[in-house]
């Protein structure tokens, strides 16, 4: 139960959600979100300068916005059907985005770390979240090894970081971090049914975010990129590429071509 604040504690329940202790408040189980999701037609939107140029807005897609995007987004009059956080050092050091994001309404998708961090800090709780793990990141159990992950369904390359690069697709299961939040938004999105997901604002590099207006601050994005960012996203595509699923990035500096369309035989729903 390592990197969790004295006192605080989680319990899972047999119907897959969460209840954090001493306070008793209770996440809504992830099986519940795919149940009467309005559309196929997914938009996963992260904070990289390109999001000021993104022009998909007027498409009806369901939403997941990343960290801070979607106090970006709430500048701008919109709201993000889901907000995906992973991080920790994000929810303790700008936690006040994460409920600016979510101001309108909303539903936090995060780990156990992060929403114990943020209560940590005193942020509020959202009314609505519901909670995923890291692979071998789990709440009070043991990692893994590369077999034991493999027999859980997951895919992975014959070496690397056990969690961060793979794919899961059953994040009641846990989730691949990729090393940027974007990578678990598209395991979710994918899950939740997606078939036409369309990146936002996914740029994956430099420092600067829109959310900042002042000096931006370190990211990890350039340390990151070439051990975990790129085999990640890299196989996210191969396996993807096997099924009626079409991504589309619009960013012009995103260093990965993140673009995939489904072969003439498969079909993608609307």
């Amino acid at each position: 139960m390592r990197r969790f604040p004295a006192g605080m504690w989680f319990e899972r329940g047999e119907d897959g959600g969460w209840e954090l202790f001493p306070e008793g408040e209770n996440s809504q189980p992830l099986a519940q979100l795919r149940v009467g999701l309005r559309s196929t037609r997914l938009r996963i939107v992260a904070s990289g300068p390109s999001l000021r140029d993104y022009a998909g807005w007027g498409e009806d897609r369901v939403t997941l916005a990343v960290n801070g995007a979607a106090a970006w987004m709430e500048e701008e009059g919109k709201t993000p059907d889901f907000l995906v956080v992973s991080d920790r050092r994000f929810a303790r050091e700008k936690g006040e985005l994460i409920a600016r994001g979510l101001s309108r309404g909303g539903h936090l998708l995060a780990t156990p770390q992060v929403l114990a961090t943020l209560k940590a800090s005193g942020q509020p709780l959202p009314p609505a979240f519901s909670l995923f793990e890291i692979v071998n990141e789990w709440y009070g159990a043991p990692a893994l090894s590369r077999e034991g992950v493999r027999a859980l369904g997951m895919v992975l390359p014959e070496s690397g970081q056990l969690s961060r690069v793979g794919w899961s697709d059953d994040p009641e299961r846990g989730l691949f971090s990729g090393a940027t939040v974007a990578y678990p938004a598209l395991q979710l999105a994918v899950w939740m049914g997606g078939r036409d997901i369309e990146f936002a604002g996914l740029d994956l590099g430099g420092s600067q975010r829109v959310y900042e207006e002042k000096e931006a601050q370190p990211s990890q994005l350039d340390v990151h990129f070439e051990r975990f960012i790129r085999p990640a996203f890299e196989l996210a595509k191969s396996v993807l590429a096997e099924r009626p699923i079409r991504l589309h990035n619009p960013s012009p500096v995103c260093p990965i071509d993140l673009n995939l369309a489904p072969d003439a035989g498969q079909q993608t729903p609307r």
